[in-house]
C-alpha cells in the first residue's frame, strides 16, 4: 500500500498471479503434516480441500496508507514479510484454508489506503462480505482514519452486524506505540467486533486474525447468523 511520500500516479490494479509474474515471491514454508496440511492456531491451510463443500468468501482489507495492509496479507497468503512494496489501487489474493472443520476460499481484496481512491471503498464494501480494518499502534492518525471507513461499510451494507475485525498492526514497535491497547479495545467494544493487535513483521497472530474473519462470516452465512455475528470480543 502507499507509502509516505510516494507518488500516488504510480497506483495501479494487479492480480496475486500477474504479481507473481512481475516479482519472484519467497516460498513460504508450508509446515505440512503428514496429511498434507498445516495447521496454525485454529486454521489449518490445505492445498487440497473438497471443493464441492468449499465456501467463498470476499474479505476487504481496509486502513490508511503505510499501516501494513499488504504486508498483513502477504504474510498470511505466502508466509514471508514484505518490508517495501509497490502501491496499487487494489490487489488480489485467492487462499484455501479450513477453519473449524470447515473449508473456505478465501478471495482478499488489500486496498489502497489513500484518500485519492476513497471513492472506490463503496464498490469494494458492496461486493464484500467481511472486512478487515487496520490502523497502525504507531500511528495515532491512522486510528482516527479507520473511523470513516468503518461508518462507509454500515452506510453502504446498510445494516450495522458486518463481519469486521479491527487490527492494530505493528505490534512489533511496541516502544514506538501511539494507541495503547484499551483505545483499539474501547472502540471495538462500541462497533461490537473483535479486536485484534498483529504484526505482519513477525507474524503474530496473523493466522488467527484470518481465522477469526472465516468465523465471523461463518456466523453471519448461518440461519440466524446476524444474531451472532460480532457478538464478542477477542484480543490477541
Amino acid at each position: 500500500m502507499l507509502g509516505h511520500g510516494q507518488n500516488q500516479g504510480h497506483l495501479h490494479r494487479r492480480t496475486h498471479t500477474e504479481r507473481q509474474q512481475q516479482r519472484p515471491r519467497p516460498k513460504p514454508e508450508t509446515g505440512l503434516d503428514p496429511g498434507g496440511e498445516r495447521k496454525d492456531g485454529g486454521l489449518k491451510t490445505a492445498g487440497r480441500l473438497n471443493a464441492g463443500a468449499m465456501r467463498e468468501y470476499k474479505v476487504v482489507v481496509l486502513g490508511s496508507g503505510g499501516v501494513g495492509k499488504s504486508a498483513l496479507t502477504v504474510q498470511f497468503v505466502t508466509g514471508s514479510f514484505i518490508e517495501k512494496y509497490d502501491p496499487t489501487i487494489e490487489d488480489f489474493y485467492r487462499k484455501e484454508i479450513e477453519v473449524d472443520s470447515s473449508p473456505s476460499v478465501l478471495e482478499i481484496l488489500d486496498t489502497a489506503g489513500t484518500e485519492q481512491f476513497a471513492s472506490m471503498r463503496d464498490l469494494y464494501i458492496k461486493n464484500g462480505q467481511g472486512f478487515i480494518l487496520v490502523y497502525s499502534l504507531v500511528n495515532q492518525q491512522s486510528f482516527q482514519d479507520i473511523k470513516p471507513m468503518r461508518d462507509q461499510i454500515i452506510r453502504v451494507k446498510r445494516y450495522e452486524r458486518v463481519p469486521m475485525i479491527l487490527v492494530g498492526n505493528k505490534v512489533d514497535l511496541e516502544g514506538e506505540r501511539e494507541v495503547s491497547s484499551g483505545e483499539g479495545k474501547a472502540l471495538a467494544d462500541e462497533w461490537n467486533c473483535p479486536f485484534m493487535e498483529t504484526s505482519a513483521k513477525n507474524k503474530g497472530s496473523v493466522d488467527e486474525l484470518f481465522a477469526e474473519i472465516v468465523r465471523q462470516m461463518n456466523y453471519a452465512s448461518a440461519p440466524n447468523g446476524d444474531d451472532q455475528c460480532c457478538s464478542s470480543c477477542v484480543i490477541l
